[in-house]
């Protein structure tokens, strides 16, 4: 009897469980399929989510990277198109004088001469503004300001600056000098020599002695004055070029080695003492004509007439026999001048052009570590 109560019980703990579970299958079977769908759906939106700012990110990035290497060719760009206009303009300087303008500290002056246009690889346009300067204590240096700014975009832009010898023949770029300069005296003049100024009251004749033997005699000035005492003797040369006797004999030396007609001369160098009377220059284009030490000061005569600047590189004990010599520009004595008595007429360079513009020597020289960019 035990043994089939045992027995029964145990079968009704089975029958309990296996209803157990088929109650659990039963609710398994029963749940919404909705629910399920819902936490897909939400697993999905979360993947989604993650996977667009993922590539929000690369996004932003891959901009950011292509915009930073747009800027830096823009960069390169504009400071390649500044390096051009500096370029440019050394080497139009070269053969060309700009208008300088005095601001009381330095001479000042702008590039009139259209740069070369420089394209950007988008078709933008760069616009350059060059400007030359040169302080007026040491005029032999300039100092050469290339700018540029893009045409499209304000925030483009690009500075370079180089220093450069200044390439003119005249210690002053802009002045010949007065029609008559003498290092000494000034004697013992007859005849009817005459020097005339541009304006009344122009300085015509300079000189590096005082009263004691400046003596204009039969000179005339027609209106102009004369400066005695003006500078030391020793240093004509160097007051009047801004390069050495042997740069000047040997850019003589080259232009006539290279046939270079007598019209677009810059220097002539003369040697011989014998007589003279050859016409050089015009009023645009002057001439340097130097009479060497050894020339000691020969006559000039036969009516040459010439324009520029007649240096004679001796004393001239006698100036008798200058006969009918026009200069238009300055005749500089580096020594006393006597005798001057023939019908010789010097008139101011500004009468005739105040162009000095090829008056150069044809390469300019860059100085060294002065090249900078900003």
């Amino acid at each position: 009897m035990e043994r089939l109560v045992a027995q029964t019980s145990i079968k009704s703990g089975n029958s309990y469980s296996n209803m157990e579970g088929a109650s659990v299958i039963m609710r398994d079977r029963l749940r919404p399929k909705s629910q399920r769908g819902i936490a897909t759906v939400a697993v999905s939106m979360i993947i989604i989510m993650i996977s667009m700012v993922a590539l929000r990110f690369l996004g932003d990035s891959s901009v950011a990277n292509i915009r930073a290497t747009s800027n830096e060719e823009l960069a390169r760009e504009s400071q390649h198109a500044a390096e051009a206009a500096l370029d440019f303009a050394i080497a139009w300087y070269a053969e060309n004088e700009p208008e300088w303008t005095n601001t009381g500290t330095e001479l000042v002056a702008t590039l009139t001469a259209a740069a070369p246009q420089v394209l950007t690889r988008t078709g933008d346009r760069y616009i350059e503004t060059v400007t030359f300067s040169r302080d007026l204590a040491t005029r032999d240096f300039i100092r050469v300001d290339a700018t540029v700014n893009s045409q499209n975009n304000s925030n483009i832009a690009a500075r370079n600056q180089q220093y450069i010898h200044d390439n003119h023949l005249l210690r002053a770029p802009d002045v010949v000098g007065p029609p008559l300069v003498v290092a000494g005296c000034l004697s013992q003049v007859t005849g009817n020599p005459q020097v005339y100024p541009e304006n009344p009251g122009d300085i015509v004749v300079l000189t590096s002695s005082g009263t004691d033997c400046t003596d204009l005699g039969h000179l005339k000035v027609n209106g102009g004055l004369t400066a005695l005492n003006a500078f030391n003797a020793s240093n004509l040369w160097d007051l009047t070029f801004s390069v050495s006797r042997q740069s000047l004999k040997e850019i003589a030396a080259s232009e006539e080695a290279a046939g270079v007609p007598d019209e677009e001369r810059t220097v002539v160098w003369v040697y011989d003492d014998k007589n003279y009377n050859k016409s050089w220059g015009s009023a645009d284009s002057p001439i340097i004509l130097i009479f060497d030490k050894e020339a000691d000061c020969p006559k000039i005569n036969g009516g040459p007439e010439i324009f520029g600047i007649v240096f004679i590189d001796s004393e001239c004990d006698s100036g008798n026999g200058w006969g009918g010599l026009t200069v238009t520009g300055t005749v500089a004595i580096n020594g006393k001048l006597k005798k001057l008595n023939a019908n010789t007429e010097i008139r101011a360079w500004a009468t005739a052009s105040n162009n000095t513009n090829t008056l150069k020597s044809s390469r300019v020289a860059r100085i060294p570590a002065t090249w900078r960019d900003f």
